[in-house]
């Protein structure tokens, strides 16, 4: 088995990890759709790069040989090829696959891409354990590059200003300084991997940084499904605990819970061991005044792209592609429903600025859910399409957080599981609505779901691609005017509650 970049990197966070990934790696976790959002996007940066530092040879990857790769790569660096992309070495049972590899008369320069707008402490050590192997194959290396992406960076050329939109840091005296300790994490997992009894490591804060670990569901399967860890907020509080030997909320003891936890974690506790209910019926009266008809229930769904497609986007900025909207227009009136969804592969921005001012009137309240979020994209578009900034400034002045008396705790119940997400605070007062039915049931799968769509959208002659459009559109749909509907439903049993 080889010892590779991204075993060390598990290593480097969790032997047990390391141990787990060779003798069992069927407990692994399968790849959620975050997970999978953040590979999709490091890899189109990775591709990006190679055209910043080009032109060069691309090492063809073959897991059945990697001695072939590695005669290959020892080929372009004896030719001269100024550029190698994926240089494969190995060292005794360690292998390396450079990202972008410098060939230079009297040395190499690495370089490591990361599809991140800052460098973190686990790329320096990546960047450590290629240096090390190049170092013991003989070759000098003369520089340690991390290639990150420039936040700053706002496109507006039809093509990516590349050197604009990546940025190059030297990292060789952090680099040179861990060498001691790669020597050691390598050592160590050498030791781990030629024994079979798994080495003997707790949970804890490791277990998620500086990535949520493969092994993180087995290695938590103990936890029962309500614990200190479910914490809101905890700010440290449930690794206190657990270190303690406390891991439900009935090992609390009484004196503890009066003198060392918030306000907010007793209320969470207690309700959860008494299904104590939080009714602050006068605080929910004064918020529900502040509420006027026409009443709009909005929502948004946004996707964030490290390279930007259209122009005026910085990386990473939100994009809105779709919108529900539910309104009332006044307390007898029938409920009714506007939605948007656009296009595939068109810049969305001004379509859907255009049909959000048309559906939603000049006077009375637009409320959302986690407010901060719409009210961010709306002042992006005013910023946009300047002819439309008076009427998004008046819908920004006019919007109230339905997330605010839950929030503040003057509605709990135990459903909640110390979140005010809509996604909790749904079951504790609409049990009966459900998003685990939807073919889309949160905002990563919208995204992807649109991403699936903008796929398909570019395909010709494929056999049901319409039908299969059709219906990733209509799944889209329903997930964003669930969304809103589920708004409506709780602004509704706020009114009846007081």
């Amino acid at each position: 088995m080889y010892i590779s970049k991204s075993k060390f990197l598990k290593a480097y966070q969790c032997q047990k990890a390391i141990w787990l990934s060779k003798y069992h790696p069927e407990l692994k976790s399968k790849t959620t759709d975050a997970q999978q959002a953040i590979f999709d996007q490091g890899h189109e940066v990775g591709n990006l790069a190679k055209q910043l530092l080009s032109p060069g040879a691309e090492m063809e990857f073959n897991p059945k040989d990697y001695e072939g790769m590695f005669s290959k790569t020892k080929s372009l660096i004896a030719s001269k090829e100024k550029y190698i992309y994926e240089a494969t070495f190995l060292f005794e049972d360690l292998l390396i696959m450079v990202d972008i590899l410098e060939v230079k008369e009297d040395g190499l320069l690495i370089y490591e891409v990361k599809s991140s707008t800052s460098s973190k402490e686990v790329n320096l050590y990546d960047l450590s354990f290629q240096n090390y192997v190049l170092s013991q194959l003989g070759y000098k290396v003369l520089e340690n590059n991390l290639i990150t992406i420039n936040n700053e960076y706002i496109k507006e050329t039809e093509e990516i200003n590349l050197k604009e939109f990546f940025r190059i840091e030297n990292f060789d005296s952090e680099v040179e300084s861990l060498q001691g300790e790669v020597l050691e994490i390598i050592s160590e997992t050498r030791e781990i991997l030629i024994n079979s009894q798994m080495p003997d490591i707790d949970i804890g804060k490791h277990c998620n940084k500086p990535y949520e670990c493969d092994f993180k569901e087995h290695c938590w399967s103990q936890i029962p499904e309500t614990s200190v860890f479910d914490l809101t907020n905890a700010r440290a509080k449930d690794f206190e605990l657990y270190s303690d030997g406390i891991l439900t909320f009935k090992d609390i003891q009484e004196n503890y819970l009066l003198h060392h936890m918030t306000e907010k974690h007793r209320t969470q506790i207690l309700s959860e061991l008494y299904n104590k209910k939080v009714e602050n019926k006068k605080e929910i009266k004064r918020f529900l005044k502040q509420i006027t008809y026409p009443i709009y229930f909005l929502d948004f769904e946004c996707y964030q792209d490290a390279i930007p497609r259209w122009d005026g986007l910085r990386p990473y900025e939100q994009t809105p592609f779709q919108f529900s909207l539910h309104t009332l227009e006044n307390e007898t009136s029938e409920l009714k429903h506007y939605e948007f969804l656009a296009e595939a592969n068109k810049d969305p921005r001004r379509e859907f600025t255009e049909n959000l001012i048309e559906y939603i009137g000049s006077t009375g309240t637009v409320l959302a859910y986690n407010m901060s979020f719409e009210k961010g994209i709306i002042k992006k578009m005013a910023e946009l399409f300047s002819e439309y900034k008076f009427s998004l400034i008046d819908i920004n002045e006019r919007m109230v957080d339905l997330m605010i008396p839950f929030r503040n705790y003057w509605f709990y119940r135990k459903e909640m599981k110390g979140s005010y997400s809509i996604k909790y605070v749904l079951p504790a007062i609409a049990p009966e609505l459900s998003y685990s039915d939807l073919d889309v049931s949160d905002g990563l799968a919208a995204v992807r779901t649109f991403k699936d769509l903008e796929n398909l959208d570019l395909l010709n002659n494929i056999e049901d691609t319409g039908e299969k459009i059709s219906k990733l559109k209509s799944s889209l749909l329903e997930y964003c005017k669930q969304d809103t509907y589920s708004m409506v439903l709780i602004w509704q049993y706020l009114k009846e509650l007081v």
